[in-house]
């Protein structure tokens, strides 16, 4: 029961020893440029499916679109959680505490390439031994903030050693008291190592290597809303590979396999969510939002995405996923002719805090006004703020408040310079990569430390840019885990 995980590791370290470089131009879903050809003012009977702003997804196959309000969506199988037989935590012996001695004091000291090799040292004699886990991967982390590029480019190796501890953390007992069903945050020490691995997975700098990191990490989850947040991001991460495809391929003829599979895992999301909610009628928000797109994408059914865009809105815990949501129904309301509901809903989306779709809500109420023949400060006052949230500029827009506008300008110069800025850290990107693997591990079944790869970079991690690698927040987590490892001995 305890050498699942090292397998999972061996196997995926060995089919992809030589990840290819990917300088990803990746384009969300509701990315779409306006088309030039659209109407310079809006009509009230346009109402098709392109007042929807959501970039259609080009594909060769038919796809299976997940139905959650179906009979049959609770037949889907769900893979187990990770519930290992339990195993009592392990003696440590006098060297191996001398070495955490050791490497506490080199951590004290911010010496990490020392307090890392101590605790390399216990894992090699105690491999079930927790804390030696997590002081490794803190170094690592540690170590990774002093380099001059401002990334850590030992994120595989990281995110690897955090999901071993998180595999032994589960089997030692350290998952919460209240087991699969614990609310986020409750999972114990378990949950905390396992967010950390996948927060580190996200900032990996190829969208290839993010995948194969979170279908490691996927097989780890011990509560149903971990294994929710999990299968979420690898699903979005699926998605914008597919999308890239797309872009860079110029052609309808593109293989939908991600696509399809970015769908399967947003339904399994949702139905995680809702075999762990404390009431029968709870969501994966986010999840629903990902399959109402592609319902519009895809079938063209209109109807049933603004079903799934206001079940999404029973997810209280999201409020920028809620933000998304109340976008995608106002617009799903406008193409359908509902405007005084499309109204509503933007509305109600201005009251919650703002996020990445305020921007765009406030063009789109601005747009649904200019219908409604509403005061001219009025209108202006919302096309103003979108634009200069960074919404994308409609012809509407530019019509309205004429292209000498300053907001107008403003929006042109920044969209020009992002595209530019893009452009040459692709470059850039594409010119200094050289290669390497996910992390070359030791054939001990004890995949912890790493060796140089040959043919790529020292830490066997290729590097390049990509728009949607996260940055990694330091956060009170990281701290907690320092400190378990450090004291956990005494």
């Amino acid at each position: 029961q305890t050498e699942k995980f090292d397998v999972i590791i061996e196997r995926e370290s060995k089919k992809d020893k030589s990840l290819p470089i990917q300088n990803s131009d990746h384009h969300e879903l509701n990315d779409m440029p306006t088309s030039s050809t659209e109407k310079s003012s809006p009509t009230k009977d346009d109402h098709d499916e392109k007042s929807l702003n959501i970039a259609a997804t080009s594909t060769t196959e038919t796809i299976t679109i997940p139905d959650p309000f179906s009979a049959n969506a609770s037949s889907t199988v769900l893979p187990p959680l990770n519930n290992p037989t339990r195993k009592p935590e392990p003696g440590v012996s006098e060297t191996c505490k001398s070495y955490m001695r050791m490497a506490d004091a080199y951590m004290d000291k911010s010496n990490y390439k020392l307090s890392a090799k101590q605790f390399a040292n216990v894992i090699k004699r105690e491999p079930d031994y927790l804390p030696a886990y997590i002081g490794y991967a803190t170094s690592l982390e540690r170590l990774g903030e002093g380099n001059n590029s401002g990334k850590n480019k030992k994120v595989g190796e990281i995110a690897l050693v955090y999901g071993n501890a998180t595999r032994l953390a589960v089997a030692q007992g350290q998952g919460g008291e209240k087991g699969a069903s614990s609310e986020r945050g409750e999972g114990g020490m378990a949950e905390v190592i396992l967010r950390r691995a996948i927060d580190v997975a996200m900032t990996a700098p190829t969208s290839n290597e993010r995948i194969q990191l979170l279908k490691v990490l996927i097989e780890l989850p011990h509560t149903f809303l971990l294994a929710t947040d999990l299968h979420y991001h690898l699903g979005k991460e699926l998605l914008r590979s597919h999308d890239t495809a797309v872009s860079k391929s110029g052609s309808s003829k593109i293989k939908s396999g991600k696509l399809a599979e970015s769908l399967v895992l947003f339904e399994k999301a949702n139905l995680y969510t809702k075999q762990g909610g404390l009431t029968p009628d709870r969501v994966h928000g986010s999840s629903l939002v990902e399959i109402g797109k592609a319902t519009i994408n895809l079938k063209n059914d209109t109807e049933k995405a603004l079903l799934l865009f206001q079940d999404a809105l029973k997810n209280d815990e999201d409020m920028v996923g809620r933000v998304e949501a109340m976008l995608l129904s106002g617009r799903a309301q406008n193409a359908l002719g509902d405007i005084n509901e499309a109204t509503h809903s933007f509305m109600s989306a201005l009251q919650l805090p703002p996020s990445d779709s305020t921007g765009e809500i406030h063009v789109e109420l601005a747009r649904i006004l200019q219908l409604q023949e509403a005061g001219k400060d009025e209108i202006q006052r919302h096309y103003v703020l979108g634009l200069d949230m960074d919404a994308s500029l409609t012809s509407d827009a530019s019509e309205f408040l004429g292209r000498n506008h300053a907001s107008v300008v403003s929006n042109i110069q920044r969209a020009q310079q992002k595209e530019y800025d893009e452009a040459y850290a692709s470059k850039v990107g594409s010119s200094n990569s050289r290669g390497g693997s996910l992390g070359s591990y030791p054939n001990d079944k004890k995949p912890v430390l790493s060796s140089k790869s040959k043919g790529g970079t020292d830490d066997g991690i290729a590097t390049t840019n990509d728009k949607h690698q996260m940055p990694l927040k330091n956060d009170e987590s990281l701290g907690l885990l320092e400190q378990f490892a450090t004291e956990a001995f005494h």
